[in-house]
């Protein structure tokens, strides 16, 4: 490391080894570290000593190009006053570059993986004064440009009548990009359609792919995409199982997550009766920062925020739930799935009692209900009574229930302690 300087004062090289033992990469943003130094035992004065130091760890866990992201070497190059310049090849930080002339100097620091390929770029400009100590810092970060798409999505021919795919990459700002499918049917009777999208912008995209049988949604999916610069990110997805016009579907889908953010889901119910709900909330750890959701049902983008809660009319068949997670500066993402079933089943009733109030001016009760907790979709003035009996509850779904009190003068009270039921299947 030290010959690539082609330094000739023992003493200057003796300091690199020191500094290079002092120090070591800490995990975090790639950070050029300039100290000038002036010392007249050790160097001319009127000269500036450069120490460069960089470290970085970049991760990436989605859907992603066939390439190597870490850093695993850096090339650094610098440009100063009369023609002054710097070189160096593969290095490991930190680095000292002794005896620079004063005046403004152009650092760029390329961040290469184990094959050697450059997969981020910095650079920076700063001013040398004699004897004087300076730091600059650079942020390295992705190149920038155009990458490519691979997709493949596969499906029992003899499943659809007329197949086509609907598919979109959708930004974290911007305009979605429409990507076309050709297909195609193999001899073995799979349905087959291809996409080769090129000039996609790097980045992070919500990949949104919907298989439709004579215009109408059979099955959809929603992952998180990674494009890097001049490489294909290919995929693969597999809708053997799909909603069809005529009978009834089992299916089974293992989403296979590869995301930068963790997300979990909580509040899922795998079976719901026909006329039931269920409320599902996102989360991510505590450490991500604000964080935009975005939910989908079979592909259908549906609502935004951190709780979603399903439709009672959802007709009776196969469902995939998915939830996208983008940061505020769209730099991060990460998704979650569930899917589920809506059954054809009997509604059952349920009745509730409570305790009498005892107010001369009480006037009547009120009894609240809904698929969480202090969120009452439904309500019904009850009198005087000190029970109800709820009709038209689905099997499978979880229903929170409340009571209020209201006098003559039209005051309600603050609601009950919460009911939570569970209706089991027959």
């Amino acid at each position: 490391m030290i010959s690539k300087h082609n330094l000739e004062k023992p003493r200057t090289k003796k300091i690199i080894n020191l500094i290079a033992s002092r120090f070591s990469p800490i995990v975090s943003l790639i950070i050029l570290i300039l100290i000038f130094v002036s010392c007249a035992t050790m160097m001319d004065e009127n000269k500036a000593t450069l120490i460069l130091n960089v470290s970085s760890s970049f991760q990436a866990k989605t859907l992603l190009p066939d390439i190597d992201m870490e850093p695993a070497a850096y090339d650094l190059a610098g440009n100063g006053p009369n023609g002054g310049n710097f070189s160096l090849i593969d290095e490991q930080t930190p680095v000292m570059v002794p005896l620079l002339d004063p005046g403004e100097w152009i650092v760029t620091v390329s961040a290469k993986n184990v094959d050697g390929t450059v997969i981020a770029r910095g650079e920076q400009t700063t001013t040398l004064y004699p004897g004087e100590t300076q730091t600059l810092n650079i942020t390295v970060s992705p190149i920038e440009g155009y990458g490519a798409v691979d997709l493949t999505v596969y499906w029992s021919a003899t499943d659809t009548i007329v197949p086509s795919i609907e598919a979109q990459l959708i930004p974290h700002t911007g305009t979605p990009i429409d990507l076309d499918f050709i297909i195609e049917e193999e001899e073995t009777g799979t349905g087959t359609g291809t996409c080769t999208s090129t000039e996609i912008p790097t980045g992070y995209y919500t990949l949104v792919i919907q298989l439709l049988d004579n215009g109408l949604l059979t099955m959809g999916a929603v992952e998180v995409i990674r494009v890097v610069k001049d490489y294909t990110t290919s995929g693969v997805f597999e809708f053997y199982d799909i909603n069809q016009t005529e009978g009834d579907i089992a299916i089974n889908i293992t989403p296979e997550m590869n995301d930068p953010i963790e997300m979990t889901m909580s509040g899922l119910v795998a079976e719901i009766g026909s006329g039931g709900a269920m409320t599902v909330e996102a989360s991510v750890p505590p450490d991500t920062g604000n964080v935009v959701y975005v939910w989908y049902i079979n592909g259908e983008s549906k609502a935004t925020g951190s709780s979603y809660t399903t439709r009672m009319d959802l007709p009776v068949g196969i469902y995939r739930l998915d939830v996208v997670a983008f940061t505020s500066d769209g730099k991060r993402a990460g998704s979650a799935t569930h899917t589920f079933r809506i059954l054809d089943v009997e509604l059952v009733e349920l009745t509730l009692t409570w305790d009498p109030n005892t107010e001369p001016d009480l006037a009547g009760y009120k009894l609240y209900w809904g698929f969480s907790s202090r969120d009452y979709v439904f309500s019904v003035d009850v009198g005087n009574q000190t029970s109800y009996t709820v009709t038209d509850l689905a099997p499978g779904a979880t229903y929170y229930f409340a009571v209020t009190a209201y006098n003559t003068s039209g005051l309600e009270s603050d609601y009950s302690n919460e009911v939570v039921y569970t209706v089991p299947f027959a």
